[in-house]
């Protein structure tokens, strides 16, 4: 969807948590996941001056096995 002011696009993404930061539990590492995100762009002028991407938390969680910890 596109406007005068703002752009908002809406996509899947999908990986492997493969690379993950050295404080992550290590249940996350190796697990796959697929989000749905949201990405919202301010525009003026013809450029692009903020934008803010949003995505389900508590899904990504919940494909991590956050929720099936001790």
């Amino acid at each position: 969807m596109a406007g005068d002011k703002f752009v908002v696009v809406e996509y899947t993404s999908a990986g492997t948590f493969d690379n993950a930061e050295p404080s992550s539990p290590a249940y996350m590492k190796g697990k796959k996941y697929e989000l749905k995100n949201c990405s919202l762009f301010e525009i003026k002028s013809g450029r692009i001056i903020c934008f803010t991407t949003y995505f389900d938390q508590v899904s990504f969680l919940k494909q991590m096995g956050f929720f099936n910890q001790p």
